[in-house]
């Protein structure tokens, strides 16, 4: 819907589409963050967007609780449909699988530090220079739980199991 470092988003969108994400908050998070990512870790950029497409809205009070649980497990069960994060370019159920991922994500932290979220992990990594990697986000959350991340490891990401690919910034 819109292109690299711009922001067009066609009138016929509503601001809550029927699975409960927000068209425009998603391209807004892509202003915001800034950065595209290496070769088939498009899933990042994506997941990203679209995860705070929706907690953005409920961190706003415009949808309550029970709708976004709603929209978490929607993107989950669409989630389901594919089979690999990776590929060059996230949409669809690639990216709703992206969204459960930093869900998990977002749970983990929460849970091992008590006090950090996802934010903290995001704002680590937007508006660096060059594409964002797996090895990056990696990092970021090592930084911020203080140990590996579970929910990023090969065996919990989809297309990341067979171990022919570890995230290895590619640029």
């Amino acid at each position: 819907l819109s292109a690299p470092n711009s922001l067009f988003v066609h009138t016929d969108r509503p601001l809550i589409s029927g699975n409960g994400t927000s068209t425009l908050l998603h391209e807004f998070v892509h202003v915001g963050f800034s950065r595209a990512a290496v070769d088939g870790e498009d899933w990042i950029v994506e997941g990203i967007a679209e995860y705070y497409s929706y907690q953005m809205l409920a961190r706003a009070g415009s949808v309550s609780a029970r709708r976004t649980a709603a929209t978490g497990s929607e993107l989950n069960r669409w989630g389901q449909q594919t089979s690999s994060l990776r590929a060059a370019s996230s949409k669809g159920s690639r990216t709703a699988l992206a969204t459960t991922v930093f869900a998990a994500l977002d749970r983990e932290i929460r849970e091992r530090t008590r006090k950090r979220t996802l934010d903290d992990v995001v704002q680590r990594i937007a508006n660096k220079p060059g594409k964002v990697s797996l090895v990056e986000l990696r990092d970021a959350a090592q930084h911020v739980i203080g140990a590996p991340a579970r929910s990023l490891t090969n065996a919990a990401l989809p297309g990341y199991s067979d171990g022919q690919d570890t995230g290895t910034n590619r640029e």
